[in-house]
This record gives structure tokens, C-alpha cells and sequence, in this order.
């Protein structure tokens, strides 16, 4: 009676702290600024009710998209999360307990945390999709402390954590993002909204120091999707790869097509888009307008160049400017996903008779754009960036010529063949196929297990492959950005800095470790993917604590007992098992993912 009521009272809450009173026109999140060298943020995590009373969903601050959060280096950021959701079930408890318990038996613990069933097939969990009530911060782009942010914890409703941030001075400027990033339901996070962004800025090294930008409309972004069960207003905790049509695109907090934009004649706009997208690349245009990309990954370009079409990978940040010279109304546009899997290709692969049916494969509305006949006096686009700018931050350029210590190799490959996935894994291969949606070594990411260590204070070269030439799985590391130095076999002239970086074939990247120890993920940035398995951790230590030698290790204060959620399967059984279990698998994934 008592849990009813405080669900009904939360209900009545969100209801009454929906979006609908700051509306889609011209819209802009809410901004928290730091004063003095301080900024004291408060995140609360609430049911709200949005998208014209038609997703509930947990959302930051009563809100549909979070805060955007604006620091300086030199700053101290503290942000206090507050979980106010009603406490997860016992089982979901007792679930978390487990993989968290380095004790527990790996194979389970496996397929509990990567949400899959007991032979490994994917969309039908054994347990359901558990854990969507536990909340973390993840500061995606910033290079905040990993022992601080702690992505490997995460908080139940009713509880709070507070972090707090010494902000380097000499940490580079740029647009970064946060987000909630509880293993195996970050897609359903993204679907809900629990994200925002985080601005470094305020010095001479951001792309804001160009006169041109400074002086334009400043416009933020935050582009995702959404896909809500009708009768339940709920958000599903997917959305499947094929023939899942019902999702939406949401553009910070609000329907794509409910949104506009108003500006003038002859306004120049610098757009400071984020991509919080589940699984696609995103291709960004305006109807008979150029874009001029200024920075990627909040990493300022070599060289302008105006374009018709800006592409954004899942989890990475776009800056461009329009200059919108003629009155009337413009769509600006997400293009379609297609990755040749269409008309013939549908039936040919899934028996399918429609001319589409991989699920993104759609073009959707940003927003509206409406150019007003009143003219004024603008800024014009920059002709080319000013010599007092530089491309690189100081502190990255240091970084670049530092020595590498050492070759490790991260391939992103995702089953396309039987078995779907090992279970157990052992690092091998079904005749050299890939046996499930890893990063390194064929294994799914396993809760307790650290892939390599990394000593503080080294650079090192990482090669990293990737099998899905089509779109690309996006490369993303916590906590440090990486110098893109080659990509498909071919040297990069002018090497870039990202921390998101969609891979078609091959890319090589110099990447350094020079501020912090802790425990840090690597992993492919297509949630989608990531909470199937595809991801790592590695360890950052000091010299004297390092080893090549992946090993089990707790990733915070875990429980001693070991829980009997599930007993271990046996390897006899696995063998007698394993070509049915690899069938039913290889359905599943022909119906969902298809590549």
C-alpha cells in the first residue's frame, strides 16, 4: 500500500513538472553556468511525463533532456546525483549483487550482465531487462578522474552520490556530453532522455574564440530517439534492428517534428550538435542550405569547407555554422541509415517482402527551420580559421609526440555466424568467425575482468579493427581522447583528436594516459552494442602495479557471498547443446540484427 502510494505520488509529481510549459519553439535547455571558479549542479532522476503526455520516462530535473552545464578549466564542477526512483526490485538486487561479486561464477555472471538468455541469444533475457532503475554519470568527452566517475557503480532509487571535479587548467575546451551509463540498459537510457551537456570553454584555444562564431545564434542540439509502447506511455528498453518502424527522433526533449526554429534573415547560426543516438550514425542536412563543420568531438577542424551533409557517429559531438540568407521554411533533416540491406536484400536475408526493413532506414525531421523576412546585419561565416587559434590544444599537442610504449590491438567484430555467442568463451573462433559483439579477443565484456593494464604517464598505439565496413562500430574511450593517425590503411595528413570515432575497417590511434589511475571502458559507443557485450576494461596504475596479464578484479566495494542467482552450466552440457542453442541464436540475430 505504501510503495502504491509513493508511485502514485512520484506520478503526480512528474505530471506536474512536465516540459510542456518551455515549448519546442526555439528551444534550449536549461543552462548552469559556473561563478567564481565554482559550479554546484543538482541532478535528479524523476518519472517524467513528456513528448505531448505520451512518454514516462525517467528524465534529470523534471525535465524530458537534462541541464546543459557550462564550466571553465581551473573550475571545481560537484554534481550530486539524486536516484528518486522507487528502489529496485529484490530480484534486480540480488542480480546487481552478483555480477558486481568477483566470486560469482564468470560464465553467469556474463550473460546476466550483457542481458542475455542462458544459451547466449539475445532480445529475450532470462531475467528480463533488470537494472533500468539504477542510475550513474558518465562525462562523456571530458577528462575527468575514472576513480571519481566510477562508471563500473551505480545507484538504486533512493540513493545519491555526489561527485566532484578539480577541473584541470589546462584541460581542453570543447562540447562534451553526460549520460547515464548502467551497463546492459544504456539504450533504454537513451530512449528515455537521461543525458545533457557539458561545455568546456573560456579560453583561447575553443572555437568560440573566432570572432565570426562568437558573434552567431548559438544553437545546442541533443539528438536521439525514443520508442514508446502506446499503451503504456513506457519506453521499451530497445529498439529491435529490423522492422521496428515506431520509434521517434527527439531533439533536445521534444519531437523532431514538433520542433521550430525561428531566425532572421541573413542570421548565422553555429549549431552544437551531440549524438545520443542507440545504434546509426546520424546525416545532417538543411533543405538548400551548406554547413560549415568548425570542430568534431569539440576538437577544432584543420581546415573549413562547407558541405551539404554533416555525419555524426553514435556518442560524438558536430559543430558547424549556416548562414540563412533567403526567407521561407526549411526541414533540416536526418537522413535515412541505409546500409544496403533493402528492397530484394529484405526477402533475399529475412524473408521479408517490403522494400525496407532495417529499422533506421527512414529519414526523420530534426526540426523546422523558419528564415523570417526581416532582415538584419550578421556575422558572416568564417573564410578560414585565424593564426591565433590553434587546431590543438596545448596540452594535446604535447602529448603528440610523445614516445609509445607499447602496440595493443582492440577488434570490433560482431557474430555473423553459429553460435551467435560462446557461452562459455574461451577467446577462440568458429572457423575464424566471430562468436559474439566483442572489442577485444572475441569475448563479450565480462563484469569482473580487466582486459590489460596501462601504466600512468605512458602513451601507447592502439590498432583497432572493425568487421561492419557498412556503418562502422564507433570506437569511444573514457576519460582521454586519442590521435586518429591512420584510417583504413591510409595515413591521416592532418592527424585529428576524437574521443568517438566510427571505424569502417581499420584505424590507428596514438592515445595517452597522462593525468589520472583507474579504471577506465573501452567500447563500441552504439549502445546497442555495448550492452550485448561489446566493450572492456582496462586498467590505468602506476608503474611498479602493472602487468600485461588480464585478471578478475572487483570494480567497487562488492559483496563477499557469492549469490545462487543461477548454478553454472557444465561444459558437457554446453557440447550436446551447442548446435541447437547456435540456431536458435542465428534466428534471432537474422530477425534483429541481419548483418
Amino acid at each position: 500500500m505504501v510503495m502504491a502510494k509513493k508511485a502514485l505520488t512520484l506520478l503526480a509529481l512528474s505530471f506536474l513538472s512536465t516540459g510542456r510549459a518551455w515549448g519546442a519553439a526555439n528551444q534550449q535547455p536549461i543552462e548552469l553556468v559556473s561563478k567564481n571558479g565554482m559550479l554546484d549542479v543538482t541532478l535528479t532522476v524523476d518519472m517524467v511525463l513528456s513528448l505531448n503526455d505520451t512518454r514516462l520516462a525517467p528524465g534529470y530535473n523534471g525535465r524530458s533532456v537534462g541541464p546543459t552545464i557550462r564550466v571553465k578549466p581551473g573550475d571545481t564542477l560537484s554534481v550530486t546525483l539524486v536516484n528518486n526512483l522507487v528502489p529496485s526490485s529484490s530480484l534486480d538486487k540480488e542480480l546487481y549483487d552478483y555480477v558486481r561479486n568477483p566470486d560469482s561464477d564468470e560464465i553467469n555472471a556474463t550473460i546476466i550482465y550483457n542481458r542475455l538468455s542462458s544459451s547466449g541469444a539475445i532480445y529475450a533475457p532470462k531475467y528480463g531487462f533488470w537494472g533500468t532503475h539504477y542510475m550513474n554519470l558518465h562525462f562523456h568527452g571530458a577528462e575527468f578522474d575514472p576513480k571519481i566517475e566510477n562508471y563500473a557503480e551505480a545507484l538504486d532509487g533512493g540513493e545519491s552520490k555526489t561527485y566532484v571535479f578539480e577541473i584541470p587548467e589546462d584541460h581542453p575546451p570543447g562540447l562534451n556530453w553526460y549520460h547515464n551509463h548502467n551497463h546492459g540498459t544504456a539504450q533504454f537510457s537513451s530512449l528515455c532522455g537521461l543525458y545533457g551537456v557539458l561545455i568546456v570553454e573560456g579560453t583561447d584555444e575553443d572555437i568560440t574564440s573566432v570572432p565570426e562564431v562568437a558573434n552567431a545564434t548559438e544553437i545546442i542540439l541533443m539528438l536521439a530517439e525514443t520508442f514508446i509502447i502506446p499503451e503504456t506511455t513506457m519506453v521499451a528498453p530497445l529498439i529491435r534492428f529490423v522492422m521496428d518502424f515506431g520509434w521517434d527522433h527527439v531533439t533536445n526533449g521534444y519531437l523532431g517534428q514538433d520542433t521550430t526554429y525561428t531566425f532572421k534573415k541573413g542570421e548565422t547560426v553555429f549549431f552544437r550538435t551531440i549524438s545520443g543516438s542507440v545504434e546509426p550514425a546520424y546525416y545532417l542536412s538543411i533543405d538548400n542550405h551548406t554547413l560549415l563543420p568548425l570542430a568534431n568531438d569539440g576538437h577544432v577542424v584543420a581546415s573549413l569547407q562547407e558541405t551539404e551533409t554533416v555525419t555524426i557517429g553514435a556518442g560524438a559531438r558536430s559543430e558547424f555554422m549556416v548562414k540563412f540568407d533567403t526567407p521561407g521554411t526549411y526541414i533540416f533533416r536526418r537522413g535515412s541509415w541505409n546500409i544496403g540491406i533493402s528492397g530484394p536484400a529484405c526477402t533475399a536475408l529475412f524473408d521479408i517482402p517490403f522494400a525496407k526493413c532495417v529499422s533506421f532506414d527512414t529519414e526523420k525531421v530534426v526540426a523546422t527551420i523558419i528564415v523570417e523576412e526581416e532582415d538584419i546585419t550578421a556575422t558572416p561565416l568564417p573564410k578560414e580559421l585565424p593564426t591565433t587559434l590553434p587546431v590543438t590544444s596545448p596540452f594535446l599537442k604535447n602529448l603528440e609526440t610523445q614516445p609509445s610504449v607499447q602496440i595493443r590491438t582492440f577488434n570490433m567484430r560482431q557474430a555473423n555466424g553459429l553460435p551467435i555467442f560462446q557461452i562459455p568463451y574461451d577467446g577462440s573462433t568458429v572457423e575464424g568467425i566471430p562468436v559474439g559483439f566483442s572489442i577485444q579477443n572475441d569475448r563479450i565484456l565480462a563484469p569482473n575482468s580487466i582486459a590489460g593494464f596501462i601504466e600512468a604517464g605512458t602513451c601507447e598505439t592502439w590498432k583497432v579493427t572493425s568487421d561492419n565496413p557498412t556503418a562502422g562500430h564507433t570506437f569511444h574511450v573514457h576519460s582521454v581522447s586519442y590521435l586518429v593517425i591512420e584510417l583504413n590503411g591510409i595515413a591521416v595528413e592532418s592527424p585529428v583528436w576524437r574521443d568517438t570515432m566510427p571505424v569502417m575497417f581499420n584505424m590507428t590511434a596514438h592515445i595517452c594516459f597522462p593525468r589520472h589511475t583507474g579504471l577506465i571502458s573501452v567500447h563500441c559507443h552504439m549502445p546497442a552494442h555495448l550492452d550485448i557485450g561489446m566493450g572492456v576494461f582496462m586498467q590505468i596504475s602506476e608503474a611498479s602495479a602493472t602487468t600485461d596479464t588480464p585478471s578478475k578484479s572487483p570494480m567497487t566495494d562488492l559483496p563477499t557471498s557469492k549469490s545462487p542467482v543461477v548454478a553454472a552450466s557444465s561444459a558437457p552440457q554446453l557440447c550436446l547443446t551447442r548446435i541447437l542453442q547456435g540456431i536458435v541464436a542465428a534466428v534471432a540475430y537474422s530477425l534483429f540484427f541481419g548483418m
